[in-house]
């Protein structure tokens, strides 16, 4: 099984946040990891790696309470300040350099804040946030004024949003995914409809603002660059889909080949982008998370269910392709089956160089109140990329979305 990974050697960050990983992002100058859950928490620890050593250890550095449960976090550019926004409609931001009176009010909505984010504005001559909310807004916020700097209406509740170089992207409740050139934070550059056949779940930037992926409830993946030039290398996918044995009753049909099948479908909820290569990750409710090559359009490696050992071998090579029939991680044969199937994979991200790769497992809320469990174990952990993620030679032929 030469294209599965472990992670047997993944190091836990204790302690532990005793509720779900909303999102965790490692600082753009240290190995530093923050992270916000629903234990009303940012939490922050710090990684101790050397490459091409063993040495490889965590520590604690605090904890941040801002009193709701925390939907979204970020890092301030230098790594200085962190950013929190909660359900309670609030962002804080908090000066880690000094020994203030810790978290402070930034940016206030009608709604919960899903997504908070420092962004770049040319001209600005302090840090600018950004704010997306369930109110059905984004706002742009200076840290120096209670007021906010713009405010702009979606298409439905901010359920997701990423910021990188100019790039602003907002992923909406009615399947709506807004796009922002920051020269002109007053309004939308475009808006487009139908990249995911059901609830958008995360998006993405690509490094330097180039582009942007999408990922929705119904194991799906779309990347799309702005350039119009390279519109032919916009594709989708399927990931995050595992093939069941076919009974008597069920009676469904494979999207190529005609044969019976039953698929269990997980969200996608995480994709994060290499910082270094074309290459990225796909993280999911069936608690895998697996790296792909956006220009070979190959997966290159899939790792076990975290809690549980493959139990199946690698499949015949279509299901490691992307949008191969099943898709992907657990698709076609390939992958492992999500026993249980309460641990999800909530939040991922690489550090600066791409060396590490983190990611939160827990509950992410796929099925409701009734499907989360008293005995679960919320974690971070943090994995060793290695080679796994260097682009690999272009496929032959791929099989889209």
């Amino acid at each position: 099984m030469a294209n599965m990974g472990s992670i047997s050697a993944d190091i836990l960050l204790d302690p532990r946040p005793t509720d779900s990983i909303t999102e965790l992002h490692f600082s753009p100058q240290t190995n530093h990891i923050l992270a916000s859950s629903w234990d009303h928490k940012l939490h922050i620890y710090d990684i101790t790696f050397k490459r091409n050593t063993t040495l490889f250890a965590s520590s604690h550095i605090m904890d941040l309470d801002l009193s709701a449960p925390v939907l979204s976090c970020d890092w301030s550019k230098d790594g200085t300040h962190v950013l929190g926004s909660t359900t309670g409609g609030k962002a804080f931001l908090t000066d880690l350099n000094a020994p203030g009176p810790g978290p402070t009010t930034v940016a206030q909505h009608a709604a919960p804040i899903k997504s908070a984010r420092f962004v770049s504005v040319p001209g600005a001559v302090a840090d600018i946030i950004a704010t997306g909310s369930w109110d059905g807004s984004v706002k742009f916020w200076d840290c120096r004024q209670p007021e906010p700097l713009a405010s702009v209406a979606c298409d439905g509740k901010v359920f997701c949003m990423d910021s990188k170089g100019q790039l602003l992207v907002a992923g909406t409740s009615e399947n709506a995914v807004h796009v922002m050139d920051l020269a002109n934070p007053m309004a939308w550059k475009d808006t487009v409809g139908g990249l995911m056949h059901y609830q958008i779940r995360a998006v993405t930037c690509l490094s330097g603002g180039v582009g942007y992926a999408v990922a929705g409830t119904d194991g799906r993946c779309a990347f799309r660059w702005l350039d119009q030039e390279k519109q032919s290398k916009n594709f989708g996918f399927k990931c995050h889909r595992i093939d069941l044995p076919m009974t008597n009753s069920t009676t469904s049909m494979s999207a190529r080949g005609g044969g019976a099948k039953n698929v269990d479908v997980y969200p996608v909820n995480a994709v994060s982008v290499h910082p270094r290569f074309s290459t990225f990750s796909t993280a999911g409710g069936d608690g895998c998370f697996a790296y792909w090559d956006a220009d070979a359009k190959v997966r290159t490696k899939v790792f076990p269910r975290v809690g549980a050992q493959a139990t199946k071998k690698e499949g015949n090579g279509l299901a490691g392709r992307i949008g191969g029939r099943a898709g992907g991680v657990g698709g076609n044969g390939g992958g492992q089956a999500a026993a249980g199937g309460e641990m999800a994979i909530t939040a991922t991200g690489f550090n600066k160089d791409g060396s590490l790769f983190a990611y939160a497992a827990g509950y992410d809320w796929s099925k409701g109140f009734g499907g989360s469990k008293a005995d679960r174990e919320d974690r971070v952990m943090v994995h060793v990329v290695g080679q796994d993620c260097n682009p690999r030679p272009k496929a032959a032929s791929m099989q889209r979305n």
